[in-house]
């Protein structure tokens, strides 16, 4: 039993030192991560409003469906029209785009910096207006298979540009860690970035029960930022654990002896 209770002292005592390091190694990898990441931080707005203004210009958003039975968003923006394909709403042309509400959103968005009182300021010139929509895999019921297959997912962005035009662009939902080589370079559409602004925006036109967890790689405690530290320290904590554990452990009780009460004669 001594013996075992020196070994955990050992134990706890090498352990201890080795996590003591580890964890000053770890706080030292998390500080250079913190002041070399540079990631840009948005705000979101969004409006729902039909009739807006951006830019000195006036905004229109109304509701159609073509001769063959697909649906739009007519956008009037200055003297610039626009069809948006987008999926049927229940109601035409209702006072809001509350309708539209798991699938195409108006946002008014910019980059924000915190002060010197710890406050989110826009960053001027950083401004923007877009409209962001959502499309599910065509062949699919956009309600039941359209609606899972997530990895089907490509997003639209009509960004309303100060001079009066509309840049537009699409992006599909990130691959997954499944997904082939091959399969990511034949697919044309650009996968949405970790912390961009376009995969931002994407979450205001995902279902509520649909959205991620946002899982980003580049952090302070990604394997790639800290290397094996992290695992270490966490090894290094059990091993202490265990180490006090046996060296603070109760000793075994030994038998006592036992020894027949001596009789006393019956008294009269």
């Amino acid at each position: 039993m001594e013996r075992a209770r020196k070994l955990g002292i050992i134990v706890a005592l090498v352990s201890g030192v080795v996590f003591a390091f580890s964890l000053v190694s770890l706080m030292r990898a998390i500080e250079a991560h913190n002041e070399r990441a540079d990631f840009p931080f948005y705000s979101f707005e969004v409006l729902d409003g039909r009739e807006l203004t951006w830019s000195g210009r006036d905004i229109t958003l109304t509701d159609f469906t073509d001769d063959e039975g697909r649906a739009f968003i007519k956008l009037e923006y200055g003297d610039l029209v626009i069809d948006i394909p987008v999926r049927e709403p229940t109601a035409k042309n209702l006072p809001t785009l509350g309708l539209y509400n798991e699938w195409a959103k108006v946002l008014a968005m910019a980059e924000v910096e915190r002060n010197d009182e710890g406050e989110l300021d826009a960053i001027e010139g950083t401004g923007r207006m877009l409209i962001v929509t959502r499309r599910t895999p065509e062949g699919y019921d956009s309600e039941t298979w359209g609606r899972v297959r997530r990895k089907d997912w490509t997003f639209d962005y009509y960004t309303l540009e100060t001079d009066g035009t509309v840049t537009t662009e699409t992006w599909r939902w990130p691959p997954s860690r499944h997904e082939s080589d091959e399969q990511r370079a034949s697919n044309p559409i650009p996968p949405l970035g970790e912390r961009t602004w376009q995969y931002q925006a994407a979450m205001h036109v995902i279902p509520a029960l649909s959205v991620p967890k946002q899982k980003f790689k580049n952090t302070a405690l990604w394997y790639e930022n800290v290397g094996p530290v992290l695992p270490i320290a966490g090894i290094s904590a059990l091993a202490f654990l265990f180490g006090l554990g046996f060296a603070f452990s109760p000793r075994k009780a030994t038998s006592a002896t036992y020894e027949e009460p001596e009789q006393q004669a019956p008294t009269r």
